[in-house]
């Protein structure tokens, strides 16, 4: 009971007893006045003045008895729908059903039940609703069993709004996501496809540069040798003409040979006729000589001797004859074949100028062309820096893509913690759920068992071997009936890996008298209470608490079982 509550009470208290005292006094006063009149002024006797006093003592009597049976229990029944009302006001409903069944007030106390009752359910289901949206269960219905009446009416039809405006925007944006998930899958693959085509063209690229880089020096060394090639050919061109000059130099020179030859066939055609007449002029001198006789025998000598000169004469004139015929014929071959060299000569000056007139467009086109090359070279080298950089590019998509991608999953797997309408079976939930509570409760007969031989300093072991033998359990602990928790908040495993940085879990010494978990078992004697779903405090999920009164022979004690929903059960 609050201060508030202890003084307005001792107000109301010192209130009904002024009302009491004064009006008794009064009461007293006015019935001494008129009986005074009477004796003074009417004469009455000594027995009816003491009948009148006796009555005004009766009077009294009834009066303090009317009271202690009427004002005093009117007085309790203020006070305690007081406390309730006040306990209301601070969000305790359940104290309302402490005031059920006083004698007077109880139409108001039971009004004030029913309205706490319905505040209850109210608060129950909205709280429910909310607990489910909170986790993203967008498949929470209202219960049909619920009524709504009056100003709550507004309160439902805003929550049903919520939950079709939940269902619609989330379905949206589940079809977005399914639709961004397959774009980006799409947008993923295409890139990736660009992005090694743009590598393998790169490649392409480089390999075609090489290339042409190849071709380029080639082409330059090309260029350089039919540089040298139209040198040379000039060079061939001069000694060519050089040689024809030469040629023409030789014919003439043949020429002259021949000429002389004639005249030396002249000459030997005169010599051989001077043998021959030298030859005659032997034999007539010889005739002359056999007609002297002995005196002309030395004459005959000499002319013997002229006579053979004679004949060695002719002999070595028609060898030289022959011989310079022979020569004649050499030269004048030597001419033809000198003619025939010169007209070569001609065609070999005449292939050799237009050899180095090709060879001199040949160097020009083969310089033109390294030019061009060149240039070629520079703009494949320009298409290879866009295709390098095209390929970076594609690259650069292709990890967006793929970023993307894993963000439109990562959205896809966020989305999945999302019920919607028509997403799940709502028998499966009801069947989960009932395998929970079966779980919890058969747990919870364990646990009294095991605390029936167990003293304090044993409690949080037990409570460890038992906290992971149910997969759904989040947590176990212990409250003595004063509502101090007299263990350790024993955490699950599987609890323990959500756990969120901020949560601090009861610890022995914190006080749950409050707590309708606590108030319920109580009242429940033995048998197991099952909460509403609410959010847990530790993980972020739906949970329920069961809880039930354990009597041992040190203490009376409720053991709470904290379940995370949703969570399947074998």
């Amino acid at each position: 009971m609050s201060i508030f509550t202890a003084t307005h009470n001792n107000t109301l208290k010192h209130s009904l007893w002024l009302w009491f005292v004064v009006t008794l006094i009064l009461t007293v006063a006015a019935f001494l006045a008129g009986g005074a009149w009477l004796f003074f002024s009417q004469g009455i006797s000594p027995l009816s003045a003491a009948i009148f006093g006796g009555l005004l003592v009766l009077w009294a009597l009834a009066y303090t008895l009317a009271y202690r049976r009427i004002i005093t229990p009117l007085y309790r029944a203020y006070g305690q729908i007081t406390a309730c009302t006040n306990e209301m006001a601070l969000g305790n409903l359940d104290a309302a059903g402490d005031i059920t069944g006083q004698e007077y007030l109880t139409e108001l106390s039971q009004n004030i039940s029913s309205l706490s009752s319905s505040l209850n359910d109210y608060i129950y289901e909205i709280s429910a609703v909310l607990s489910h949206l909170s986790v993203g269960d967008m498949a929470v219905k209202l219960s049909k069993s619920q009524q709504y009446s009056g100003d709550f009416m507004p309160i439902k039809n805003a929550l049903k709004r919520i939950i079709l405006s939940l269902n619609e925007t989330f379905t949206e944006i589940s079809r977005l996501v399914d639709k961004l998930t397959k774009v980006s899958k799409q947008l993923k693959n295409s890139a990736g496809s660009l992005a090694q085509g743009s590598a393998e063209q790169l490649q392409e690229i480089t390999n075609l540069s090489e290339l042409v880089t190849g071709i380029s020096h080639h082409t330059a060394d090309n260029a350089s040798n039919a540089q040298l090639a139209a040198k040379s050919a000039m060079e061939a061109k001069e000694r060519a003409t050089t040689g024809n000059e030469y040629m023409n130099h030789l014919l003439v020179s043949m020429d002259e040979i021949g000429a002389a030859s004639s005249d030396i066939s002249t000459i030997i055609k005169l010599i051989d006729s001077i043998a021959f007449q030298t030859n005659v002029l032997a034999l007539n001198a010889s005739v002359e000589a056999a007609r002297a006789g002995a005196a002309g025998k030395g004459f005959a000598v000499v002319a013997n001797e002229v006579k053979q000169l004679a004949l060695k004469s002719a002999d070595a004139a028609k060898q030289t004859e022959e011989l310079i015929y022979t020569s004649i014929q050499k030269v004048q071959e030597g001419v033809k074949t000198a003619e025939q060299t010169a007209e070569v000569f001609k065609d070999i000056l005449s292939s050799v100028n237009i050899t180095a007139e090709l060879s001199g467009k040949i160097a020009g086109l083969s310089q033109a062309q390294a030019q061009d090359i060149t240039r070629t070279t520079g703009i494949i080298s320009g298409i290879a820096g866009v295709v390098d950089t095209n390929t970076a590019n594609a690259q650069e998509v292709a990890a967006v893509s793929e970023e993307l991608n894993n963000q439109a999953k990562s959205l896809k797997r966020l989305m999945k913690r999302f019920q919607l309408k028509g997403s799940r079976d709502a028998s499966l939930d009801t069947a989960i759920q009932a395998k929970q509570a079966l779980s919890a409760r058969t747990l919870m007969q364990r646990l009294k068992e095991a605390l029936s031989g167990c003293n304090v300093s044993g409690y949080d072991a037990l409570l460890k071997n038992a906290v992971n033998s149910v997969p759904s359990i989040e947590c176990l602990y212990l409250i003595d009936e004063e509502g101090i928790q007299v263990s350790s908040t024993v955490m699950s495993d599987a609890a323990s890996k959500d756990v969120s940085e901020e949560f601090t879990p009861a610890m022995p010494g914190d006080c749950h008298a409050a707590k309708k978990y606590f108030t319920k078992a109580l009242k429940l004697g033995g048998e197991v209470y099952q909460s509403e779903e609410y959010i847990s405090g530790a993980t972020g999920g739906l949970c329920r608490t069961f809880s039930a009164l354990c009597t041992t022979e040190c203490a009376r004690l409720v053991v709470c079982i904290d379940t995370m929903c949703g969570i399947e059960v074998n």
